[in-house]
């Protein structure tokens, strides 16, 4: 129950159903507005969650889902003010434009455009997913925020022309797997991938410039 006394966080899911549905109310009443920073970490059980209208906010953003490795989709119901999908990854409103929070670990695709709306890239939002191999990324994306790009094997594309219009925080390439490759449009960008990489094993940046 939060302080407020009439609203309450998620803490921690331990039923046994791989199929959410997280309720808008419960108790006597509480309306549940919160996920709290570890309800679904290392749940291996659950394959689809979704979200209520109510649910506005999470405890810490980056954990919620991390390691719930059959997680294939989160849905939002299209009420909700902040929070919506599609094709089962999950977004947020933020003031400037488009969170990517979370792409499903469990989602079987091979290849994912970002879509360009969005503007910033989550930390952890692509952690730990085994099967997606190219992933491209829209020159609308101004933050990659920490570990935004976490232990998986896969062509990460941008597509900007300059390199300014991107920021690319310390460690946005965590532990990329044998094989990796970040591929960028000019030095400025390749440099700034460089910088951002952090213990990822022979993962090669390229510069399509150096190609032409």
């Amino acid at each position: 129950v939060n302080a407020d006394g009439t609203t309450a966080t998620l803490t921690k899911y331990i039923g046994s159903a791989a199929d959410v549905v997280i309720p808008e109310t419960i108790g006597d009443g509480l309306t549940v507005t919160t996920l709290g920073k570890s309800v679904f970490i290392n749940n291996t059980i659950i394959t689809h969650v979704y979200i209520p209208n109510t649910v506005t906010q999470f405890e810490l953003y980056t954990t919620e889902f991390s390691d719930a490795s059959n997680l294939t989709s989160i849905t939002v119901s299209e009420q909700n003010p902040r929070f919506y999908d599609k094709d089962g990854v999950l977004f947020e409103k933020i003031i400037g434009g488009i969170l990517l929070v979370k792409y499903p670990e469990g989602k079987n695709e091979n290849k994912y455009v970002i879509p360009k709306q969005v503007t910033h890239i989550n930390e952890r939002a692509f952690r730990s997913i085994k099967t997606l191999t190219k992933i491209t990324v829209p020159d609308t994306v101004s933050e990659v925020w920490q570990q935004a790009f976490s232990n998986i094997k896969a062509d990460i594309i941008f597509t900007h022309t300059d390199a300014s219009k991107v920021k690319i925080e310390y460690s946005a390439f965590n532990y990329l797997q044998d094989g990796s490759r970040i591929i960028v449009r000019n030095a400025e960008l390749k440099a700034a991938a460089e910088a951002a990489m952090r213990s990822c094993t022979n993962t090669t940046v390229i510069n399509l410039a150096d190609l032409s």
